[in-house]
């Protein structure tokens, strides 16, 4: 736990880590970060915020491609009004290259929020999305 006394003894510090692994067919990414924040105001209210991330993204050809991540997510407040939060968003997508002028891609997100520590789940959001991305050769105004 993380205590500050006063408004002159700010605190706000980060940490944050990462591992990378990249081949010709696969890549992968974890990463996690802390961060630390003391508000400015009247509150003297200090917010930590805990994130871990995976997410990989496999090349089945030069063409297709498939990639999922997650994030999970933790936001806590000391002193103040007392906040805590946990969140999980997790994504599967793919992405199919037509040519060298047009991408279709499609992806899956589910987004989960519960508060205080509850066993319940208190928000979930799906979403579907589907892009078209056209480069044309030339383009002028």
């Amino acid at each position: 736990m993380l205590y500050s006394n006063g408004f002159t003894d700010s605190v706000n510090w980060s940490f944050s880590a990462s591992l990378n692994k990249k081949t010709k067919m696969f890549d992968a990414l974890i990463s996690l970060d802390r961060n630390v924040n003391n508000s400015s105001g009247l509150t003297d209210e200090i917010l930590i915020n805990n994130t871990a991330m995976l997410s990989g993204q496999y090349r089945m050809k030069q063409n297709k491609t498939f990639n999922a991540s997650s994030t999970l997510s933790k936001l806590r407040s000391e002193s103040g009004a007392a906040v805590d939060i946990t969140t999980l968003n997790t994504e599967v997508g793919f992405t199919y290259i037509v040519n060298s002028h047009l991408d279709l891609n499609m992806s899956i997100t589910r987004y989960n929020q519960w508060v205080d520590s509850s066993a319940a789940t208190t928000l979930v959001r799906d979403q579907l999305s589907i892009g078209i991305t056209y480069r044309p050769t030339e383009w002028r105004l």
